[in-house]
């Protein structure tokens, strides 16, 4: 179930909004079928009914639809360790010495 507004405007007079809601249903892998009611500035209501076809172009999506079983408590991992990870390293301070033409450096 959904709902659209839109609006548009130029810089000259013209102006029309238009709303939107209606619901839409996969029915068959990649073919959804959709039933709206748009509603435009100045004008009645419209009922409109869609059907879309979707033709991947592309590689085969890996992630396959699966119906939610109900327990999100035991499918659902805590994700705290990898918010944060302590970053290892040594605060070393480069020292450089020229003299004489020759530059020695160490830490």
């Amino acid at each position: 179930m959904y709902f659209k507004q839109s609006e548009f405007k130029d810089n000259a007079s013209y102006n029309i909004t238009n709303d939107e809601w209606g619901i839409e249903a996969e029915i068959a892998p990649n073919l959804t079928i959709g039933l709206a009611e748009q509603k435009g500035t100045g004008r009645s209501a419209q009922t409109v009914a869609s059907i879309n076809y979707t033709i991947a172009l592309g590689a085969k999506q890996p992630t396959v639809k699966a119906k939610q079983d109900g327990k999100w408590s035991t499918s659902l991992k805590p994700t705290r360790e990898k918010l944060y990870k302590a970053v290892q390293r040594e605060n070393r301070i480069m020292k450089k010495a020229i003299k004489l033409g020759v530059t020695v450096s160490g830490y």
